[in-house]
């Protein structure tokens, strides 16, 4: 399972390899970009895409807005789907997901929030998790 990219020659050659090997490629993220301290940089989703062309392989997605996570969820979150809150900063999986699932959704708004264009629509649109505390 690839969480981030690797960052050397050596890591992505050893993916592909492993890939190749196994014949199965399971990613947690499809995400393009990754928001971190402020900056964005390339998402697991582009090591996927990069190892998926290398291979042949196409990943088989974990994550979210994958089925898999929403039986997950289903199995670890004990209030019912009206009253679960789902909060995320991506329209595109976060969102989509929680919408799908049936949750309140809630777009925390951040460098991602502009980037990704996606036909879902949160609930709420917050410009920080501070904001929550006046909702609850």
């Amino acid at each position: 399972m690839i969480r981030r990219p690797p960052r050397s020659t050596p890591s992505n050659s050893s993916a592909a390899s492993d890939v190749y090997k196994r014949q199965k490629f399971i990613v947690s993220s499809l995400d393009l970009t990754y928001p971190f301290k402020g900056e964005i940089y390339p998402g697991t989703g582009v090591l996927a895409k990069a190892l998926e062309l290398a291979t042949g392989v196409k990943p088989e997605l974990y994550g979210k807005p994958s089925e898999y996570m929403r039986y997950i969820m289903e199995l670890n979150v004990a209030s019912p789907r009206k009253e679960t809150v789902f909060i995320g900063d991506r329209p595109d999986t976060d969102i989509a997901f929680g919408k799908a699932s049936g949750y309140f959704t809630v777009l925390v708004e951040s460098p991602i929030t502009k980037e990704v264009k996606a036909k879902v629509k949160p609930n709420l649109v917050i410009k920080s998790l501070k904001e929550i505390k006046l909702y609850m």
